[in-house]
């Protein structure tokens, strides 16, 4: 029997996808208003300001989503409520360590997949070994996740 379950991590960014959205159709009116005046530089500006609000958005508008199927921990990228991305499958019986985080650590090449707002949830950094490498995620779960990977890995999440 596949055991299935989904864990959404989420913070309320309507107001400031609106004001981005707003701003990106301003730019392009902007660049397209220069376009027609062949004003060059009216029409670069623009365009440098559009990618930079699609790069803040790409980084600051995100949700994750993790879903569990038996042994596999998907997790999801969503961003600015529409695009979905797949980040990585994991096997929770091949990650070598799982650690509680109490703050903020970084490691090189360390996967964030939480939003900021993380308080009510555990954070887990896991450490995955792919192709000879170690690959770390930091994670935010609930109780009910936790113990979901206590079930699958228990010698992994034996002190949690």
């Amino acid at each position: 029997m596949d055991e299935y379950y989904e864990q959404v991590l989420y913070e309320d960014h309507k107001s400031k996808i609106k004001f981005i959205k707003f701003v990106q159709v301003v730019l392009l009116i902007i660049a397209a208003t220069c376009l027609f005046a062949r004003i060059i530089m009216g029409v670069i500006i623009p365009i440098i300001l559009l990618a930079l609000t699609l790069i803040y958005s790409n980084k600051r508008l995100a949700e994750y989503e993790y879903h569990l199927c038996e042994n596999e921990l998907r997790i999801y990228k969503i961003v600015c409520e529409s695009r979905r991305k797949l980040i990585d499958k994991l096997d929770l019986n091949n990650i070598k360590r799982a650690s509680k985080v109490s703050e903020y650590l970084k490691s090189d090449g360390a996967m964030d997949c939480y939003v900021g707002d993380s308080d009510n949830y555990t954070m887990l950094k896991l450490t995955v070994m792919r192709r000879g490498e170690y690959k770390d995620y930091f994670i935010a779960v609930d109780d009910r996740m936790l113990k979901n990977f206590k079930r699958i890995n228990p010698s992994t999440f034996l002190f949690f």
